[in-house]
């Protein structure tokens, strides 16, 4: 028994990933432009490389701001489970106690 014919599947449509947008070099434009990009200094005669410029003030105080945050809501977070995690603790030692005093031979009396 079987079904109607299903036409083949089309494959998803392309999407790059961000690491693949960054590490594309630039487009060129087309027009008439074009001419004066071609003209431009080869990057090995232009000089020594200088290193990518440190993020903006502006970004680092905002992951500041965020890592602030995070650490706050992390600390509510423990403050609220001590309570529970003393009692599991007390729980888990006092049958812990509890077992072995139940497996120990009796004490023995005097000679």
């Amino acid at each position: 028994m079987t079904g109607p014919q299903q036409p083949p599947r089309t494959p998803p449509r392309y999407v790059p990933v961000l690491t693949e947008i960054a590490d594309a070099p630039p487009a060129v434009p087309a027009g008439p432009t074009a001419p004066a990009a071609a003209a431009v200094v080869p990057a090995a005669s232009a000089g020594p490389q200088l290193p990518p410029p440190a993020p903006p003030l502006a970004d680092a105080q905002l992951l500041e701001h965020a890592l602030g945050r995070i650490d706050e809501a992390v600390e509510r977070q423990v403050q609220r489970l001590l309570p529970r995690l003393r009692q599991e603790i007390g729980a888990a030692v006092r049958q812990a106690l509890a077992e072995a005093l139940a497996a120990a031979p009796p004490p023995r009396q005097g000679r």
